[in-house]
């Protein structure tokens, strides 16, 4: 599995690594192998860049599945696997993040996604802005909406 990251700066993208190590860890799974994301000027410069990574990802890893850091970078990757001809998920499986709906079934097919709670997010943020006393972390659960990007491996095709 190869996963696209965020800036390395974002609380985000530094939870979301540590989250990705200990699943794999309590899973005895491989390792993944995490890429650093891009972000361009323009939204050409944007698709150009992870076009670039998913290149050289392709090359280098033969990733059987790959995570973006959110929806927009999936379908962004769902698109530069299209363009090789590669079918998804038939041949790589792609997930994104934020499960946004103007997102998730404008791509072809139709992306898993995991839903970000923000209603529950923003309401515990509203109550500890009115709250003195900070009381730790908080955890809201974030659930994946399976759609048909994803397949699983012993499902796939044989090779590119």
């Amino acid at each position: 599995m190869v996963v696209f990251e965020l800036f390395a700066d974002m609380r985000a993208t530094q939870l979301r690594h540590r989250g990705y190590l200990k699943a794999v860890r309590d899973h005895d799974a491989p390792e993944p192998i995490f890429i650093q994301g891009s972000q361009g000027a323009s939204a050409e410069d944007d698709f150009a860049a992870i076009d670039a990574l998913v290149g050289a990802a392709l090359l280098k890893h033969k990733p059987t599945a790959i995570v973006a850091g959110n929806d927009k970078m999936a379908a962004r990757i769902i698109q530069c696997l299209h363009k090789r001809q590669i079918a998804v998920p038939n041949q790589i499986s792609v997930l994104g993040f934020d499960d946004h709906p103007m997102l998730v079934h404008a791509t072809d097919p139709p992306l898993t996604s995991v839903r970000l709670p923000y209603l529950q997010m923003g309401m515990r943020a509203a109550e500890l802005a009115c709250d003195p006393t900070p009381t730790g972390k908080h955890k809201e659960r974030c659930d994946v909406q399976l759609r048909a990007s994803v397949a699983a491996v012993a499902a796939r095709g044989s090779g590119r």
